[in-house]
C-alpha cells in the first residue's frame, strides 16, 4: 500500500509531474443531497485540474464510468462537481505488479503517455456525468436501492460475507434456493 504508492510518487516527480492538492477536502450540491469527502490527488497544470484517485485492486479501473448507468461513480462525482475546470480524471492503481493509470486525459496530461480520449470531449463528458450523479441522488433520496443482478460479480466480492447483497443476487440468480 503506502510503499507502492510512495515509488508510485517517486516516478511521478522523476517524470515532472507534482501534486498540487493531496487529501484535499470538498462538499458540494447534488439536487437536495449535500456530499462531502476528500479527493486523493488533484494536479492543476496549463491543462486544468487531473482528479487523480488511488486504488490498491487488481479491478481497479475506468470501464465502470461509461455505461447508460455509472457503476462506479467516486472518480466521476469528484470530476463533474470540481471547482477547477478538469482537464483529465483518473485511477491511479497502485497494485505492487501493475501499477497503471485508467482514465482518461489530452496529450500532454501526463508526460511519457500518450492520450486515453477515446470518449466524448470533456466537457460532454462531465455533462453525462452530472445527469447519472443527479439520478443516482434522486433515486437514493426516495429509497430505491435496487439491487442489479447485472452486478453480482461486485457484491461476490471480498466483503459478500458481510452483507445480504450478495445472498440475494445468489438466490435472483438460481445459484443458490432460499432456506
Amino acid at each position: 500500500g503506502r510503499e507502492a504508492l510512495t515509488r508510485f510518487w517517486h516516478q511521478e516527480e522523476a517524470d515532472g509531474v507534482k501534486p498540487t492538492h493531496i487529501e484535499k477536502d470538498f462538499a458540494f450540491s447534488i439536487g437536495p443531497n449535500r456530499v462531502r469527502g476528500r479527493f486523493d490527488r488533484v494536479d492543476e497544470d496549463l491543462l486544468g485540474a487531473t482528479i487523480i484517485d488511488y486504488k490498491t485492486s487488481e479491478r481497479a479501473t475506468s470501464s465502470d464510468w461509461f455505461g447508460e448507468r455509472l457503476r462506479d461513480a467516486q472518480v466521476p462525482l469528484y470530476a463533474s462537481h470540481a471547482t477547477a475546470a478538469v482537464g483529465a480524471a483518473d485511477v491511479a492503481r497502485l497494485v505492487p505488479a501493475n501499477m497503471r493509470y485508467s482514465g482518461f486525459w489530452p496529450d500532454g496530461a501526463f508526460p511519457g503517455r500518450p492520450s486515453k480520449a477515446a470518449h466524448p470531449q470533456l466537457a460532454t463528458q462531465l455533462e453525462i456525468w452530472r445527469t447519472q450523479l443527479g439520478l443516482l441522488a434522486a433515486e437514493f433520496a426516495a429509497g430505491d436501492v435496487r439491487i442489479f443482478v447485472d452486478d453480482y460479480d461486485d457484491a461476490a466480492a471480498a466483503y459478500a460475507p458481510l452483507t445480504r447483497v450478495f445472498e440475494q443476487l445468489a438466490v435472483a440468480r438460481g445459484a443458490v434456493s432460499r432456506w
